[in-house]
């Protein structure tokens, strides 16, 4: 198990080949807000939210304000 900080506009890719490929991932959003894409469209995640992110999608994040620079912490 790892938690990672994910600070955009830093690559979610590099977050999304990290660790086993198969690991479920518990994302909390410290600041936000935050998009979290995936096949079926997309989650907006405000400061305090969290969402437990299924291994088979894949890991899209990406800042939903531009004003406000989103920081994530996920364990996976």
């Amino acid at each position: 198990m790892r938690l990672s900080v994910l600070r955009l506009p830093a690559p979610s890719s590099l977050l999304a080949r990290s660790g086993d490929p198969r690991a479920w991932r518990l994302v909390l959003v410290s600041d936000g807000p935050l998009t979290l894409r995936r096949r079926s469209g997309a989650i907006r995640l405000e400061p305090g939210q969290l969402v437990l992110w299924d291994p088979w999608e894949p890991f899209d994040a990406a800042a939903a304000d531009r004003a406000r620079p989103p920081r994530a912490m996920v364990l996976h």
